[in-house]
């Protein structure tokens, strides 16, 4: 096996070994759809992904969106005039209790505004 095929094999092989999670995020954009730095954790450390599903589904509906970010007072910032919804799939870092989210499973525009 080439050196270069080999290395990329080791890293898929690290990957693989590491623990698995999810997250569930919502993140803001302008009316351009253009990111504007709002972003908020709706909750995390699904070890399932049919539990992190149902998280992500449950919270497509925009009234139980909403009624989670009024009890959590978040502010959605005025510019704001889309609202995402995202499940991640994360891995943990070698030797560190950070994960790192990478791959986006799951992606909707919630209308709550």
């Amino acid at each position: 096996m080439e050196k270069e095929k080999f290395e990329e094999f080791e890293e898929d092989v690290e990957l693989s070994e590491r623990p698995i999670t999810y997250e569930v995020w919502i993140l803001g954009y302008d009316e351009n759809y253009e990111d504007n730095d709002f972003e908020f954790l709706l909750d995390d450390g699904y070890t399932e992904l049919v539990e992190a599903k149902k998280c992500f589904e449950y919270f497509t509906i925009p009234e139980n969106l909403k009624a989670y970010l009024d009890l959590k007072n978040v502010k959605i910032p005025e510019d704001t005039k889309h609202i995402n919804l995202f499940l991640e799939e994360c891995v943990q870092l070698p030797d560190s209790d950070l994960v790192e989210c990478d791959d986006i499973l799951e992606e909707v525009e919630v209308e709550i505004l």
